[in-house]
Protein backbone atom coordinates (compact mmCIF):
# COMPACT_ATOMS: atom_id res chain seq x y z
CA UNK A 1 0.00 0.00 0.00
CA UNK A 2 1.64 2.97 -0.75
CA UNK A 3 0.15 6.36 0.60
CA UNK A 4 0.20 9.33 -1.19
CA UNK A 5 -2.79 11.01 -0.38
CA UNK A 6 -4.28 11.97 2.85
CA UNK A 7 -6.51 9.24 4.39
CA UNK A 8 -8.90 12.03 5.18
CA UNK A 9 -9.13 14.73 2.32
CA UNK A 10 -8.18 12.14 -0.06
CA UNK A 11 -5.99 14.91 -1.56
CA UNK A 12 -2.88 14.36 -3.03
CA UNK A 13 -0.29 16.57 -1.69
CA UNK A 14 3.83 16.93 -1.20
CA UNK A 15 3.92 16.04 2.26
CA UNK A 16 1.94 14.07 4.88
CA UNK A 17 2.33 13.44 8.65
CA UNK A 18 1.93 10.46 10.84
CA UNK A 19 -1.69 10.70 12.46
CA UNK A 20 -1.50 8.99 15.89
CA UNK A 21 -3.45 8.93 19.22
CA UNK A 22 -1.67 11.19 21.63
CA UNK A 23 -2.83 8.94 24.55
CA UNK A 24 -1.68 5.35 23.31
CA UNK A 25 1.08 6.14 20.72
CA UNK A 26 -0.96 3.86 18.18
CA UNK A 27 -0.52 4.51 14.86
CA UNK A 28 -4.01 5.76 12.82
CA UNK A 29 -3.23 6.78 9.43
CA UNK A 30 -1.24 9.25 7.55
CA UNK A 31 -2.81 12.62 6.99
CA UNK A 32 -2.02 16.18 5.59
CA UNK A 33 -1.48 18.80 7.92
CA UNK A 34 -4.86 20.59 7.24
CA UNK A 35 -6.18 17.16 8.50
CA UNK A 36 -4.15 16.87 10.76
CA UNK A 37 -4.75 19.92 12.84
CA UNK A 38 -8.53 19.69 12.09
CA UNK A 39 -8.79 15.88 13.76
CA UNK A 40 -7.18 17.69 16.86
CA UNK A 41 -10.12 19.80 16.94
CA UNK A 42 -12.52 17.34 16.52
CA UNK A 43 -10.71 14.84 19.34
CA UNK A 44 -11.18 17.77 22.02
CA UNK A 45 -14.45 18.27 20.51
CA UNK A 46 -13.82 21.57 19.74
CA UNK A 47 -15.84 21.82 16.55
CA UNK A 48 -19.25 22.36 14.92
CA UNK A 49 -20.32 19.92 12.46
CA UNK A 50 -19.38 20.75 9.08
CA UNK A 51 -19.62 19.94 5.66
CA UNK A 52 -17.18 22.03 3.80
CA UNK A 53 -14.12 23.87 3.91
CA UNK A 54 -13.03 26.69 2.74
CA UNK A 55 -9.98 29.06 1.99
CA UNK A 56 -9.29 32.52 0.47
CA UNK A 57 -7.09 32.26 -2.56
CA UNK A 58 -3.43 33.74 -1.11
CA UNK A 59 -4.38 31.37 1.97
CA UNK A 60 -2.17 28.22 3.03
CA UNK A 61 -4.52 26.62 5.47
CA UNK A 62 -8.46 25.38 4.96
CA UNK A 63 -11.49 26.66 7.84
CA UNK A 64 -14.86 25.34 8.33
CA UNK A 65 -16.89 27.37 5.87
CA UNK A 66 -20.17 28.70 7.66
CA UNK A 67 -22.97 30.92 6.46
CA UNK A 68 -21.72 33.80 8.68
CA UNK A 69 -19.13 34.21 7.00
CA UNK A 70 -21.55 35.64 4.13
CA UNK A 71 -22.80 37.79 6.71
CA UNK A 72 -22.48 41.46 7.66
CA UNK A 73 -21.57 41.46 11.46
CA UNK A 74 -23.18 44.46 13.73
CA UNK A 75 -20.90 45.45 16.87
CA UNK A 76 -22.25 48.00 19.67
CA UNK A 77 -20.38 51.27 18.66
CA UNK A 78 -19.93 52.08 22.58
CA UNK A 79 -18.20 48.33 22.87
CA UNK A 80 -16.13 49.06 19.64
CA UNK A 81 -14.55 52.60 20.89
CA UNK A 82 -13.55 50.47 23.99
CA UNK A 83 -11.71 47.61 22.21
CA UNK A 84 -9.87 50.66 20.48
CA UNK A 85 -8.84 52.37 23.37
CA UNK A 86 -7.87 49.27 24.91
CA UNK A 87 -5.73 48.33 21.31
CA UNK A 88 -4.24 52.20 21.85
CA UNK A 89 -3.10 52.13 25.08
CA UNK A 90 -1.72 48.13 25.13
CA UNK A 91 0.00 49.67 21.65
CA UNK A 92 3.49 50.19 22.09
CA UNK A 93 3.24 50.33 18.51
CA UNK A 94 4.62 54.20 17.44
CA UNK A 95 3.86 53.15 14.09
CA UNK A 96 1.55 56.06 12.45
CA UNK A 97 0.00 54.01 10.42
CA UNK A 98 -1.60 52.04 13.26
CA UNK A 99 -2.05 55.20 15.13
CA UNK A 100 -4.05 57.13 12.52
CA UNK A 101 -6.15 53.91 11.45
CA UNK A 102 -7.38 53.81 15.26
CA UNK A 103 -8.00 57.71 14.95
CA UNK A 104 -9.75 57.49 11.77
CA UNK A 105 -11.79 54.57 13.08
CA UNK A 106 -13.14 56.27 16.01
CA UNK A 107 -13.83 59.66 14.48
CA UNK A 108 -15.97 57.40 11.95
CA UNK A 109 -17.78 55.72 14.93
CA UNK A 110 -18.38 58.69 16.63
CA UNK A 111 -19.74 60.33 13.80
CA UNK A 112 -22.18 57.25 13.66
CA UNK A 113 -23.23 57.38 17.20
CA UNK A 114 -23.91 61.51 16.45
CA UNK A 115 -26.07 60.74 13.67
CA UNK A 116 -27.99 57.94 15.96
CA UNK A 117 -26.66 54.57 15.08
CA UNK A 118 -25.97 52.15 17.91
CA UNK A 119 -24.54 49.49 15.65
CA UNK A 120 -21.34 49.54 13.40
CA UNK A 121 -21.19 46.42 11.05
CA UNK A 122 -18.36 45.06 9.95
CA UNK A 123 -18.18 44.16 5.93
CA UNK A 124 -18.90 40.28 5.67
CA UNK A 125 -15.61 38.01 5.93
CA UNK A 126 -16.03 36.50 2.55
CA UNK A 127 -17.13 39.48 -0.01
CA UNK A 128 -17.39 37.09 -3.32
CA UNK A 129 -16.98 33.58 -3.82
CA UNK A 130 -14.79 34.23 -6.19
CA UNK A 131 -12.17 35.19 -3.68
CA UNK A 132 -12.44 31.22 -2.25
CA UNK A 133 -12.01 27.73 -2.50
CA UNK A 134 -14.41 25.32 -1.05
CA UNK A 135 -13.69 21.83 -0.53
CA UNK A 136 -16.23 19.52 0.44
CA UNK A 137 -14.75 17.74 3.19
CA UNK A 138 -17.28 17.15 5.89
CA UNK A 139 -16.61 15.99 9.40
CA UNK A 140 -17.98 12.83 8.77
CA UNK A 141 -15.41 11.83 7.05
CA UNK A 142 -12.94 12.93 10.76
CA UNK A 143 -15.62 11.11 12.54
CA UNK A 144 -15.23 7.60 10.01
CA UNK A 145 -11.39 7.89 10.00
CA UNK A 146 -11.41 7.97 14.42
CA UNK A 147 -13.93 5.28 14.12
CA UNK A 148 -11.95 2.74 11.70
CA UNK A 149 -8.12 4.24 11.56
CA UNK A 150 -6.85 2.66 8.26
CA UNK A 151 -3.43 1.73 9.66
CA UNK A 152 -4.35 0.24 13.62
CA UNK A 153 -4.35 -2.97 12.32
CA UNK A 154 -0.38 -2.70 11.21
CA UNK A 155 -0.63 -2.36 15.46
CA UNK A 156 2.49 0.39 15.17
CA UNK A 157 3.26 2.58 17.92
CA UNK A 158 4.41 6.07 17.01
CA UNK A 159 8.16 7.48 17.68
CA UNK A 160 9.27 11.41 17.66
CA UNK A 161 10.67 11.41 14.11
CA UNK A 162 9.35 8.50 12.97
CA UNK A 163 8.86 7.84 9.39
CA UNK A 164 6.83 5.23 7.65
CA UNK A 165 7.23 3.98 4.54
CA UNK A 166 4.63 1.58 3.29
CA UNK A 167 5.65 -0.91 0.16
CA UNK A 168 2.79 -3.29 -1.91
Amino acid sequence: MIVDRCQICGWKRPRHVIDHDHKTGAIRGVICRNCNTRLANIERGEHEHFRFLYRKLEWKHWYVLHHSLFERQGTMITSYLRGLDTLNEMSDVKDKSVNEYIEDKRNELLWLLLQGHRYYFEPPAILSIDDIEIAAVPCSLFHQYLQSPPLAYLDLTYRSGMRLELNN
